[in-house]
């Protein structure tokens, strides 16, 4: 905590993990984590900014607030964090927090694939498995998976 107190922005993003999650011996405080997360997810911590993209999505520790995770979900993907990139392809594909983009969805979806992330990789199958010239139309109606990876 102390570290995190210090600015550290891995510690801040470290120390919103443990509330979150309650791991470590913390008390579990989802309010702090947003807290925590955004100190890290404002000095460029892509961890963080995902993280707190998934607490904003859901409304968990703050208000629900989908313009706001989608924008902290494409600063995680510019740095090349495949969860943000099929958390804000789907987003994007849907209209959650800005209008529909299926080309932009369909960009960031081979993006995280690309990484390596399953539920994209999954998802990047379907469409090319349609075969029919109108791959973004398969993003769209593509339903983000539970995530466990």
């Amino acid at each position: 905590r102390a570290a995190a107190e210090d600015g550290h922005a891995t510690a801040a993003w470290r120390l919103a993990e443990l509330l979150e999650f309650g791991h470590g011996g913390v008390h579990r405080d989802e309010t702090e984590a947003v807290r925590w997360y955004r100190v890290a997810a404002d000095q460029g911590c892509p961890q963080a900014q995902s993280g707190l993209a998934l607490l904003l999505e859901d409304g968990r520790g703050c208000e629900r607030d989908e313009a706001e995770a989608l924008r902290w979900h494409l600063a995680a993907a510019e740095q090349g964090m495949a969860l943000s990139q099929y958390c804000a392809a789907c987003a994007l594909a849907d209209g959650r927090g800005a209008p529909e983009d299926a080309a932009a969805s369909l960009d960031l979806l081979r993006k995280s694939a690309a990484g390596g992330f399953g539920p994209a990789q999954r998802m990047l199958a379907d469409v090319v498995a349609s075969d029919d010239d109108d791959d973004e139309e398969v993003v769209a109606s593509g339903a983000p998976e539970e995530v466990s990876e």
